[in-house]
């Protein structure tokens, strides 16, 4: 089960607030301080956990009401644009709604054995897919109450929380039979969850707000783990997160300590009832009615991280790591966080287990650390972890798709969620000027504008993707002489970050001479116009220019290819003959001019592989795209 959308109303800067979740990729926010992102992340947490919020009126500044408010119209359409049913609302309340989806395994035996009949009814009811969980909060409930969306009457009779007794009484009323009960085992006794289904199925019923009570009780448990992560690594972080690694082995443990508490407790309720019984004798007397008085014994099993402790290099005896430096307790941390996405990997169990958010985990860290700690986060995404994380860290981002990291910006005081949709977008979020090399994995450096512009297209073809979605930027040279500049260049920017022969590749025009490097490919005998086959310049000299080439004419100009004269390049060449063959030279027709121009024109002809030149799929190869 995973969170695929939140509604934050009327909580702090987030006044009304909807935003969509991913479940395999790291969801990430970037934005100035006080835009709203911790205010996100502590939404979920209200939401799933035992949290209280101050909605004092008479000390607004401490108050986690936003300063203005929803209106009553503006919530009902927020739960129409949802295609949720409305709630009679409170304009001095603070609102959270989970829409949780379900996964293979989450709806199984064991859930239908443990989950409450009011969740089972919720999931029967109205969705298969989803569950919508609603925490209002208010000055009356400052810890909040839980609401499910369920059929229901419209008076509501919240017929799973009644005993059998008075389901039956109710299906008796109704003249309801048992043939019309449906029994999902097909033997034995009716359930109560089967017994209060025919009584809605009689009845007219609607999807309603049903106030949940069970969560806490007994379904949370069916519900995500959230834990919150900042930069200052407190020892509960700790103690929670080596909970989490540990908890097959805890569990293990847990079992069979419980087996051994039935044990004891059995001895004891023996041992206790034998003295109640004795020194209750007397008083039995007094109440004839009653045989026997006894007491029932059992002892609760709870587990708990207590302590963690190191034994450190040259230190004697072991330390607790509660009076240790915030460097070493976020090292442990981190290796708690690296345990996790290992167990998570050699686990067949794909279902989203916990919501972990990071918030600015980064800070403090060295570069090589942050990247190391964005992979394991990244490693945890893909495993049964939902990740929501902000940052402001250049490193993180880079390792991202950028069309994958939300904007959080303040538009008249409350925060506001876009898309990035370019490298500019985040320079700007993030207020720093950066070179594109924080944020791509690779760098295809070409020669000039026709390259530039035709390169891209080419590759979307081969490979069914675009250079951004495989974190390759692509550097325009503007000619030969910016070639020396640009080698020089990217060696000294990422010579802290990676190496050039690894990230950098270079498509030259093939006259380029002096550079021959395993990280250079070469276009045609002089450019990347006489890589490109006869039969599109035949089809664009046609209908750009109405004049027919063919073959031989092209064939012809090719053998008077010559890289050292200016005037012996394709382009130049076919211009001419161009030219040559109009009947008004007056007209001025011409084949479009180098440069973005013409690659727009080219891509009109060349749609499929095929038509790609083979100089430019030779390429693709080399560099193992």
């Amino acid at each position: 089960m995973h969170l695929s959308k939140l509604a934050i109303i009327n909580y702090r800067s987030c006044r009304n607030l909807v935003l969509d979740f991913k479940k395999d990729v790291p969801n990430t926010y970037i934005g100035i301080n006080d835009a709203g992102k911790t205010v996100i992340l502590k939404s979920i947490q209200n939401l799933l956990e035992s949290e209280t919020l101050n909605l004092s009126h008479d000390y607004q500044l401490s108050s986690d009401l936003s300063n203005t408010q929803l209106s009553e119209k503006e919530f009902k359409s927020l739960l129409e644009d949802l295609s949720l049913p409305e709630m009679e609302y409170d304009s001095h309340s603070i609102i959270f709604i989970g829409i949780f989806e379900t996964e293979d395994g989450d709806i199984s035996d064991d859930f239908i054995e443990k989950a409450s009949e009011h969740l089972q009814w919720s999931i029967e009811s109205i969705s298969n897919e989803e569950i919508v969980l609603l925490k209002r909060y208010s000055s009356e409930n400052p810890q909040g109450i839980y609401y499910l969306c369920a059929e229901e009457e419209s008076t509501p009779s919240s017929l799973w929380s009644k005993g059998k007794t008075e389901l039956k009484s109710r299906i008796k009323e109704l003249s309801i039979t048992d043939d019309q009960i449906d029994n999902d085992n097909k033997s034995g006794p009716f359930r109560k969850l089967e017994l209060f289904r025919s009584i809605y199925k009689k009845v007219k019923t609607s999807p309603q707000w049903t106030q949940y009570s069970d969560f806490v009780k007994k379904d949370k448990t069916f519900f995500p783990t959230y834990r919150y992560i900042d930069w200052n690594a407190s020892m509960d972080d700790i103690k929670n997160l080596a909970g989490d690694a540990m908890s097959l082995s805890i569990e293990e443990s847990k079992d069979k300590l419980q087996e051994k508490a039935l044990e004891i407790s059995q001895e004891a309720n023996d041992k206790v009832n034998e003295d109640l019984s004795a020194k209750t004798k007397d008083l039995l007397r007094m109440i004839p009615q009653i045989k026997t008085l006894k007491a029932g014994i059992s002892f609760d099993i709870k587990e708990s991280i207590s302590d963690i402790v190191v034994e450190k290099e040259n230190a004697d005896g072991e330390i607790n790591v509660d009076s240790q430096g915030e460097g070493l307790k976020k090292q442990i941390l981190f290796a708690f966080l690296k345990w996790r996405s290992m167990q998570e990997a050699s686990e067949n169990d794909s279902r989203i287990n916990f919501i972990w958010c990071f918030d600015e985990p980064e800070v403090h860290l060295f570069p090589s650390a942050k990247r190391e700690l964005f992979d394991i986060i990244k490693d945890l995404a893909e495993e049964n972890f939902q990740i929501i994380m902000s940052t402001h860290s250049t490193l993180f981002i880079d390792r991202l798709s950028i069309k994958l990291v939300n904007k959080v910006d303040l538009v008249d005081g409350y925060t506001a969620i876009s898309t990035c949709d370019s490298v500019d977008d985040i320079h700007n979020v993030l207020q720093v000027r950066n070179s594109d090399i924080l944020f791509f994995d690779k760098f295809l450096a070409v020669e000039g504008d026709t390259d530039y512009s035709l390169i891209p297209h080419l590759y979307q073809i081969f490979f069914g993707r675009t250079l951004e979605e495989d974190s390759i930027q692509i550097v325009n040279l503007k000619g030969e002489s910016n070639r020396k500049k640009s080698v020089k260049f990217f060696r000294q920017v990422l010579k802290d970050f990676k190496k050039t022969e690894d990230c950098v590749f270079y498509i030259l025009d093939g006259d380029t001479k002096g550079f021959d490097e395993d990280n250079v490919s070469k276009l045609g005998i002089c450019d990347i116009e006489d890589s490109i086959s006869n039969e599109v310049w035949i089809n664009l000299v046609n209908d750009f220019c109405e004049i027919n080439v063919n073959k031989d004419d092209l064939d012809s100009l090719r053998n008077e290819l010559d890289q050292d004269v200016h005037d012996k390049k394709f382009h130049k060449m076919l211009s001419d003959l161009v030219y040559s063959k109009q009947e008004n030279k007056e007209e001025g027709l011409r084949i479009p001019s180098k440069g973005s121009e013409l690659a727009e024109a080219l891509k009109k002809y060349i749609e499929n592989k095929k038509d790609i030149p083979g100089d430019v799929v030779k390429a693709f190869k080399k560099f193992n795209f």
